[in-house]
């Protein structure tokens, strides 16, 4: 403590010897001079007759309060000697031991507990040892077991052990302790995480690395508690699927290592694969702080690096999404569209989808190219029909995604397609084909491509439009009817013309 605070702290000595206290008025010259670190004041109000030791503050912090806030050892010394409650309780529920765990002070906690403090007191609901645990200091760990603490103690709000707080802070030597001393490994929290759950959701990898070594079960479902509560299988994935889904590629590839299954799948039937290409796309890696704009997460693995891992493991390249529900919504309201367009046109149904077809609609050809070479069929479509060269040009495409890449990259990943045997004439379920996607997409350079491969401008989706009429007429996203000029005047100097259907259309109107 400097000169100013020394003198500051015996000028509210003397004045509050000096001042006298209402009969209401808490004695709180101890803990208000403990509160400063002046060990002599402190010493010096000690030696006075009547001074109780174990006053408080209004909010029932004392002196020992503050001292293990600031482990301070040798004022709690002093005051434990005076005769000092080692458990006492303010309002907010914190322990002086609760407070010396927060900060590790190792040697505060062991004057504490050597003093008589109750390693199990926890009137917040957190065991000492858990927060311990959580601020990584091995010796006040020890100390805490040796006195009688839980190993397996949880926290009343979430049941998470000691072992799975110094898993998420990745605190090794507080879980070799731990796990040496006889920690459960594998039991859940009341949320269903185990201890190698937390470490894979924080990208802690010496822990993780540990609870492997401690025979951790790897393939274990991330609990899925709506659905339970609901009754419904859970949609949730395998912990090497949140791995590679949330970007922490290294964690994911030391799970494989630990003999993950490379083929797990979730409720929905998508496979790890498929979280791979998702997690690889522009709009998730903006959204994840643990990959950067390269697709590396902080260990510098590359997504491309972790996909030949899974292929090479066994993963299935041609793994498939489980079935969706084709559900058209529509406009009701006869006075705003009059006509019935689709609510959100262009959405796509991928049930079906295999890993190859997200990267094409992402158009993601690093990955195309990976599937490819280990096994993957360009020429599987989804159960609606949608193709990989519909995908990559533009069946799908949502206005303002930041989810597909640019319009270069969708050419090459059409390209890819096409050479690959896809018919580009195809349609899907809707009816559309390739060339509508192009316009969705806006995309000339793959009109233009599609065109010089055989694509057709006449053939027309479920509500009769072909690439032309899509063009000029609009296509609705939510609430605003998009048009593409660009895209029009292209395909008319292509040879495109209206449908029968638009120029009836566009007849009535004029005569209207």
């Amino acid at each position: 403590m400097g000169r100013r605070g020394k003198l500051a702290s015996l000028f509210l000595l003397l004045s509050l010897a000096g001042a006298g206290l209402g009969a209401n008025e808490p004695d709180s010259r101890l803990p208000e001079l403990a509160r400063a670190g002046d060990r002599a004041a402190v010493s010096g109000l000690l030696q006075q007759d009547g001074v109780d030791v174990d006053a408080a503050q209004v909010d029932g912090t004392t002196a020992l309060h503050w001292a293990a806030y600031g482990d301070d050892a040798g004022l709690a010394a002093m005051l434990l000697d005076a005769g000092a409650d080692a458990d006492p309780v303010n309002r907010n529920g914190s322990t002086p031991l609760a407070l010396a765990c927060a900060n590790a002070g190792t040697a505060v906690v062991a004057q504490l507990l050597d003093a008589g403090a109750d390693p199990h007191l926890a009137p917040t609901g957190e065991p000492p040892i858990l927060t311990c645990a959580r601020t990584g200091s091995v010796a006040a760990v020890r100390a805490l077991l040796a006195h009688g603490a839980d190993i397996d103690a949880v926290d009343a709000w979430r049941g998470q052990t000691p072992l799975m707080w110094a898993a998420a802070e990745n605190h090794v030597p507080v879980m070799r302790l731990l796990l040496e001393t006889g920690a459960a490994v594998d039991v859940p929290s009341t949320g269903g995480f185990t201890a190698l759950m937390f470490a894979v959701r924080q990208d802690a990898r010496d822990a993780l690395r540990l609870l492997v070594e401690a025979a951790a079960e790897v393939d274990v479902r991330i609990p899925d508690p709506a659905a339970q509560a609901a009754g419904r299988p859970p949609a949730t994935g395998s912990l090497l699927s949140m791995a590679v889904t949330i970007g922490h590629y290294t964690a994911a590839a030391m799970l494989l290592d630990a003999g993950a299954d490379p083929n797990a799948r979730d409720g929905r039937g998508n496979a790890i694969l498929h979280d791979l290409v998702r997690a690889r796309s522009p709009q998730r890696r903006v959204a994840n702080q643990f990959v950067d704009a390269t697709g590396r997460d902080r260990s510098q693995l590359d997504g491309l690096e972790l996909m030949r891992m899974l292929l090479e493991r066994g993963a299935d390249p041609n793994a498939r999404t489980e079935p969706v529900p084709i559900v058209h919504e529509r406009w009701t309201d006869e006075g705003i569209f009059s006509a019935g367009r689709p609510l959100m046109d262009n959405r796509v149904n991928l049930g079906g989808a295999t890993p190859y077809l997200l990267a094409a609609q992402a158009a993601d050809v690093e990955a195309m190219r990976v599937l490819t070479a280990h096994g993957a069929d360009e020429r599987l479509a989804t159960y609606a029909n949608n193709t990989a060269a519909m995908l990559a040009a533009g069946v799908g495409h949502v206005e303002g995604s930041r989810r597909f890449r640019s319009e270069q990259d969708a050419l090459e990943a059409v390209r890819m397609a096409l050479d690959a045997g896809v018919d580009v004439n195809a349609s899907n379920a809707n009816g559309q084909t390739a060339l509508h996607g192009a316009v969705y997409r806006a995309a000339n350079s793959i009109i233009r491509r599609l065109v010089e491969a055989g694509a057709r401008t006449d053939f027309r989706d479920e509500l009769e439009r072909n690439p032309l009429d899509l063009a000029e007429q609009g296509f609705n996203q939510v609430a605003s009817v998009i048009r593409r000029d660009k895209a029009a005047a292209l395909l008319r100097e292509l040879g495109a013309v209206p449908s029968p259907a638009s120029e009836d259309e566009a007849g009535r109107a004029a005569s209207r």
